[in-house]
């Protein structure tokens, strides 16, 4: 059946008498599919028998369309449907009786009680008086409906209740003073009823007419819950179950009439119970899939063979046909050429009838069902017209003869007439006499190739250099260049500019050395990130650049690797798919003493990024870069725990590595920097400030009112208020002084829009404000001083004891009230100077006490690095004889020597009392020095 058929079925589809239709929905509202609906649950209640446990609870057909009972069921996942009530077996999941609810009948015979202990006991029906369980929730359960059940029909009742039920002793809904995870049971004549706190502060109502005994669930551990909620959970399921199964092997298709809906509904479940009892009659698993397939199939089977018998049948549909039921059509009137099979038979006079009877059939205007006929044949000989041009396609024609062998041959077939037929066909007897020639030699195998000067390859296999994706060849003539060269010449002006300059490589290549300049200019050789579920795929272009770029890399930075002490830096972030990757970067010292940083790799992290996990990592890095691990002097990282961990850090694993080197750790300074910062907190100040921000911003309309209020001033002050963000801590800088500058316009402007914030006028909360900004204002001055390049270890230890320094000087100045660092505070102060009686400032020097200690725990392994710092600034702070050598051990190679060689550099007074020392010792690679200072000087500026 093609699709459109199909569409046209389902359109055209009716379940009902249209001509009486209007009568029976006068008293009956489902009166288009009352007869399929219950016609299909009876035979669903005939043909099978539920097990002990039954579920009753409710199903939500997805509609959308118009419909008078309609309903809106938010925790469903359709949201909006027809609702069915439903019986299931809480084991089998077999739907046995369901009812579709209507909302109020009118008067008449179908009209019924729509409560939910008038459905419950229309459902159990088919069950009554059978001794089975019945699972409800708190929406069909009540307690005198349990004991109708039982009294009356034999079933017991297991379910939630709804706390406003009147029968509920008060001391069951109580929770406050209850304990978590304990149950109080309470006992009737035949009812069994339990409070459970779940919770803090919630508790579930359960009753049950099956147990009789206060028995404590021993699987559910800790949670100690009773034996009935286990039950009830175990059992509670059916109807969902059902939902779930419809939902994945669906038939349902999206319309606007809701009793097609219901039928396919009433379809969906008909494909589970059917399977149900295939399984349990057979005892055989099946999956759902290759059962609806199978069963699809056997219902159609019939309609398919019986139209084979179709003599009009187009050739492929009856092929298909005949490929699904195995079966072919007995044609019992004999073939007037027995040569020629049926079905070549049938092509040929469909053929003929549509080429001789109608020539032009398909160019008449054909309209109406009688001209569907003619329709469908036209195009069947479409089909039957490419079937013989395949057939008689002509054959290949051979090479023309000499004009003499032309005529030879004309007259030998005039001649004799039999000669043409043994041309065509094959001679048998000649074919079985070639197949018994063949040859046979005796002797050594002479060498024939023993004079050639050619040698024949060993393999015969066309190389392939997938490198780049296709062959390149292997000589190239003048002016031209192959891409593996130019990759080769920028790889190599890269590793070193003074040699590999732009003539030397437009030499080597044969091009111009103008167009050679521009190639340097515009191209880089890079690296490419690929997953690590390609790295399998040997054949992908990606992976095979990638291959040929880490080779050129490897060209590249193999030398850089084997110079003096290095330091590793690591970085563990998430991108924007939320994949852990983790960036190692090396840094190292060349022998002109000039500093480089370089990305070793950026490797994704699986599932998670502990410690170990970095660890892995980082080992197969080091050794796919080939950094020999033991001239690494140092390993920065950020503060996370997975990084900083004594035990099960990376710098923790990493000191407890024996293969790994003793090193320096180094967490981010910036990092703690920004940490620190975030313990100075004004809250009510920062507080006010962003909700008056905030008011001003998020509406657009707001936003430009104070925008153009703003510019209609002549003052200097800024035109609008910054948006606050926490991630970035420069931004609150910025936020608070476009906040003081613009204090006076805010005002004005939130005074007109009838805004009453008595903060703004209040002194005490301005002082603390412009307090903030004033600390704020200094710690961000101290972030930017710490970013930017060729920003050594001892310029940003500089910079922090310094800022630790200028805090214990602001303490000092506010104990007198001394504002000169304090400049936002210095104007308010003069402008409150009628208004505050007294400017107390003991607790502002509390808050920089508090910041101080702060820096001071953040910072304090800085102090360590101290006497390093010393010497990499000036050398001849040292005094070798008093103290020793105080350079930590981790960098300094060999004590006793470097001790040596420290007194001799010290032996010229001259150099030691020169104002240009510290310009010296920073360019030691242009001096002669000593070994083992110079490697130390490697090290430290690593």
């Amino acid at each position: 059946m093609s699709e459109k058929r199909f569409s046209l079925l389902l359109l055209a589809v009716r379940f009902d008498d249209i001509e009486t239709r209007n009568v029976r929905r006068a008293i009956d509202k489902l009166a288009p599919i009352c007869i399929v609906f219950d016609d299909f649950v009876r035979r669903c209640k005939e043909n099978y028998t539920v097990g002990e446990n039954c579920t009753i609870y409710e199903m939500l057909e997805r509609f959308r369309g118009r419909c008078s009972f309609r309903q809106y069921i938010p925790n469903k996942p359709n949201k909006y449907g027809i609702k069915i009530q439903a019986l299931v077996d809480s084991r089998t999941f077999y739907t046995s009786n369901m009812e579709v609810y209507v909302g109020t009948q009118p008067d008449g015979p179908f009209k019924c009680d729509n409560s939910p202990s008038s459905i419950v006991k229309r459902l159990i029906a088919p069950i009554s008086k059978t001794g089975r369980n019945i699972t409800m929730d708190n929406w069909y359960n009540s307690i005198p409906l349990a004991n109708e059940l039982l009294k009356n029909h034999n079933l017991t009742v297991v379910g939630t209740l709804r706390k406003n039920k009147r029968e509920i002793p008060q001391v069951f809904l109580e929770t406050k003073k209850r304990e978590l995870n304990s149950t109080l049971f309470g006992y009737g004549k035949d009812l069994l009823l339990i409070s459970y706190t779940s919770n803090k502060n919630k508790n579930v109502i359960m009753i049950s007419s099956m147990h009789d005994q206060s028995i404590i669930d021993p699987e559910s551990g800790d949670q100690k819950k009773p034996e009935v909620i286990t039950y009830y959970n175990g059992t509670k399921g059916g109807v969902d179950v059902v939902d779930e199964m419809k939902g994945e092997y669906s038939v349902a298709r999206i319309n606007c009439r809701w009793p097609l809906t219901i039928v396919f509904s009433l379809m969906n479940i008909a494909g589970i119970n059917s399977q149900i009892m295939y399984r349990e009659n057979t005892g055989k698993m099946i999956t759902r899939r290759e059962y609806l397939k199978t069963l699809g199939q056997e219902l159609t089977k019939p309609y398919m063979v019986k139209r084979l018998e179709q003599p009009c049948l187009s050739f492929l549909l009856r092929q298909q046909i005949i490929k699904i039921t195995g079966c072919t059509l007995q044609n019992n009137k004999e073939s007037p050429n027995p040569d020629v099979s049926t079905s070549d038979q049938r092509i040929r006079l469909v053929y003929w009838c549509a080429k001789k009877e109608h020539p032009r059939l398909f160019k008449l205007p054909i309209m109406g069902v009688a001209g569907s006929h003619f329709t469908k044949r036209v195009r069947r000989f479409n089909v039957v017209e490419r079937t013989e041009r395949v057939i008689n396609k002509d054959k290949p024609i051979p090479a023309p003869l000499h004009k003499a062998d032309a005529e030879r041959l004309k007259q030998l077939l005039e001649n004799d007439p039999q000669l043409k037929e043994e041309l065509v066909n094959k001679n048998s007897t000649l074919g079985k006499n070639l197949q018994s020639v063949y040859v046979t030699s005796k002797g050594d195998l002479p060498n024939i190739f023993s004079q050639s000067k050619t040698k024949l390859p060993q393999n015969r296999a066309q190389e392939f250099n997938t490198a780049f994706t296709f062959q390149e060849p292997e000589n190239v003539p003048p002016g031209r260049y192959t891409l593996t060269q130019i990759t080769e010449c920028i790889a190599d002006h890269y590793k070193d500019k003074q040699i590999y300059t732009s003539e030397v490589l437009a030499d080597r290549v044969k091009i111009d050395k103008k167009l050679m300049e521009n190639i340097l200019k515009y191209y880089r050789v890079f690296d490419m990130y690929i997953p690590e579920k390609m790295v399998d795929k040997k054949t992908s272009p990606k992976l095979l650049i990638s291959n040929a770029i880490d080779k050129i890399r490897h060209s590249l930075e193999i030398d850089k690797f084997k110079e003096e002490r290095k330091q590793i830096a690591l970085d563990e972030s998430t991108d924007i798919q939320d994949k852990p990757q983790l960036a190692i970067f090396i840094r190292y010292v060349t022998m002109n003493m000039e500093v480089k940083e370089e990305l070793l790799d950026l490797i994704a992290l699986k599932e998670t990024a502990r410690g170990c996990d970095i660890k892995d990592v980082l080992d197969i890095v080091l050794r796919k870069t080939e950094v020999p691990i033991a001239k690494i002097v140092s390993v920065s990282t950020d503060s996370a725990l997975s990084m900083t961990g004594c035990k099960n850090g990376l710098i923790g694993i990493l000191k407890s590595d024996t293969d790994f080197p003793d090193f320096i750790p180094i967490h981010c300074i910036i990092h703690r920097e920004h940490l620190t910062a975030k313990y100075f907190k004004y809250e009510h100040v920062m507080s006010f400030v962003l909700k008056i921000v905030n008011y001003i911003r998020s509406s657009s309309k707001i936003h430009r009112q104070f925008k153009n209020f703003v510019e209609s001033l002549e003052d200097d002050v800024p035109n609008d208020v910054p948006w606050y963000c926490l991630v970035r801590w420069l931004s609150v800088n910025n936020v608070l002084i476009k906040f003081f500058d613009l204090l006076e316009p805010i005002k004005t402007f939130l005074k007109e829009k009838v805004k009453n914030f008595q903060q703004l006028s209040d002194p005490q909360w301005l002082r603390d404000m412009l307090f903030c900004t004033d600390v704020v204002h200094h710690l961000a001055t101290l972030n930017m001083s710490l970013q930017g390049k060729n920003k050594f270890i001892n310029n940003l230890v500089q910079d922090i004891f310094s800022f630790q320094n200028k805090l214990k000087l602001f303490q000092r100045d506010l104990r007198i009230n001394n504002l000169n660092h304090f400049l936002y505070l210095k104007k308010i102060k003069n402008y409150l100077v009628g208004i505050a009686t007294k400017f107390n400032c003991e607790d502002y020097v509390q808050k920089l006490e508090c910041l101080s200690t702060h820096f001071e725990d953040r910072f304090k392994d800085l102090k360590l690095l101290k006497p390093s710092i010393a010497f990499l600034e000036n050398p001849f702070v040292i005094n070798v004889i008093e103290n020793g050598c105080l350079i930590l051990k981790s960098i300094s190679m060999d004590t006793a020597a470097l001790e040596i060689e420290l007194l001799e550099l010290l032996k010229d007074e001259g150099l030691n009392t020169s104002n240009t020392v510290v310009i010296l010792c920073w360019n030691f690679g242009n001096m002669c020095l000593l070994l083992n200072i110079q490697k130390l000087l490697f090290a430290l500026k690593s």
